[in-house]
């Protein structure tokens, strides 16, 4: 498992081929990513942060090689969201 991102009450995770964002009312910069690796895989992710209750969207690139399913998912405030990475054709 890579070692988890955490800002204010949120977190990004990437483990198991899953990243994973926790959504609590962050109150850092607006828009930010960050490169997280396991098991010798990066992905860089994207989170576009909006103010208040609104919805935070994640948005996952995966390196060569491999496709992000979702690429990107809402998440609501006090929720989380997950995108999938697999190798190219296995979808």
């Amino acid at each position: 498992m890579a070692e988890p991102y955490y800002w204010d009450g949120s977190r990004i995770t990437f483990s198991d081929k899953t990243v994973t964002y926790h959504n609590d009312l962050s109150y850092g910069p607006q828009d930010f990513n960050k490169v997280l690796t396991d098991g010798g895989l990066s992905v860089t992710v994207l989170i576009l942060q909006e103010p208040g209750n609104n919805p935070d969207t994640m948005h996952v690139i995966p390196p060569q090689g491999y496709i992000a399913i979702p690429e990107s998912v809402l998440v609501e405030e006090g929720d989380s969201g997950e995108i999938l990475i697999i190798p190219e054709g296995m979808s």
